[in-house]
């Protein structure tokens, strides 16, 4: 479990660290490590063996500050469920976890859709960001405007990464109220002329490093609700509100970045369906819909056709986008 919630790292929170930084090589790691400790709790589970172990290391991973880890925690927990797995479509038996255990899960899924989670590996990402914040302030409160004054005073510890943008952006309305020297003292004129370069420049590298911070919390928590919206399916016991696990397989889908990632939630999505079939209320038309209008959006894979209201006969090969895929982008197998 510590070789694979580290990525194959024997160190610390460190090592945790840098998978994220160099993602893609981790994550075949940290996958292999999820299936073999999912291979040796079903072998030991059949031996009738003590389970707790492996169950408080889950509950620690999916505890712990780290995304990576409660990423690993849930595909543990996942690939348990799916191996032990008995059955098919929507009769499939559910795979009942230990109640601290689905509290835990339940906690996790309820961030879905979440913009700011504290995970432990945008740490300095989140201090760079909160840093470059009260640089700005600095400027502008030097320069006499009063709401930057108001907010240095107040500091930037409880500020947010959404309102670092909104201040960010309201820079240049500051700007406009910041008083202007003499049009004849060339001296001043210039000093000022700097001083506000070097302003707006501050307000700029806020806007940049908020954007970084933005981009790897949102694809750190895109993978670890993927992963645990995973272990509902995968275990047979959907939510009945089960908007959260749709919700979280699809921005994987569409915005993961790790094709093996993408690819493990479009076959949970498929069982999903499978097991939706015969709820009372079935999301399966809607989810279908949503599928076909993301494969819709790439002009390249799908022809799209302009009416401009003319007739049939009107209709040119200039208006349709439609390019035929190259032998290496082309569907090689029935399963794609």
């Amino acid at each position: 479990l510590a070789a694979a919630g580290l990525g194959g790292g024997g160190g610390g929170e460190d090592e945790a660290l840098a998978s994220v930084d160099d993602f893609e090589s981790s994550v075949a790691t940290r996958l292999s490590g999820v299936q073999a400790v999912a291979e040796l709790l079903k072998t030991l589970e059949k031996g009738g063996a003590d389970l707790t172990p492996f169950t408080d290391g889950c509950s620690t991973l999916l505890e712990s500050t780290l995304g990576t880890k409660v990423q690993v925690g849930a595909m543990v927990l996942a690939e348990w469920a799916a191996l032990r797995w008995s059955g098919g479509g929507a009769g499939e038996e559910a795979f009942k976890l230990p109640a601290a255990l689905q509290a835990k899960l339940d906690a996790q899924l309820a961030t879905v859709g979440q913009t700011d989670c504290p995970y432990a590996e945008v740490g300095q990402l989140s201090a760079k960001w909160k840093t470059d914040l009260a640089a700005m302030l600095a400027l502008y409160a030097a320069a006499g405007v009063k709401p930057a004054k108001d907010a240095a005073a107040k500091g930037v510890g409880a500020q947010t990464h959404l309102d670092a943008v909104r201040v960010a952006a309201g820079a240049p309305a500051w700007e406009e109220t910041v008083k202007k020297p003499p049009p004849g003292d060339a001296k001043k004129v210039a000093a000022f002329a700097a001083e506000r370069k070097a302003r707006e420049k501050a307000a700029r590298q806020v806007m940049v490093t908020v954007g970084q911070f933005e981009d790897v919390q949102g694809s750190l928590h895109t993978s670890v609700i993927a992963s645990v919206a995973a272990v509902y399916v995968q275990a047979a016991n959907i939510p009945a509100k089960v908007a959260p696990v749709v919700r979280g397989l699809m921005e994987s889908i569409q915005r993961e970045q790790h094709p093996e990632l993408q690819r493990r939630s479009a076959q949970v999505l498929v069982r999903l369906l499978r097991q939706c079939v015969s709820r009372k209320t079935c999301p399966n038309g809607k989810i279908v819909n949503n599928l076909c209008a993301y494969l819709c959006e790439d002009a390249t894979f799908t022809p799209r056709v302009t009416d401009l209201q003319a007739g049939v006969e009107d209709v040119t090969a200039d208006m349709m986008t439609f390019q035929p895929p190259s032998d290496e982008t082309a569907v090689s197998s029935t399963e794609e």
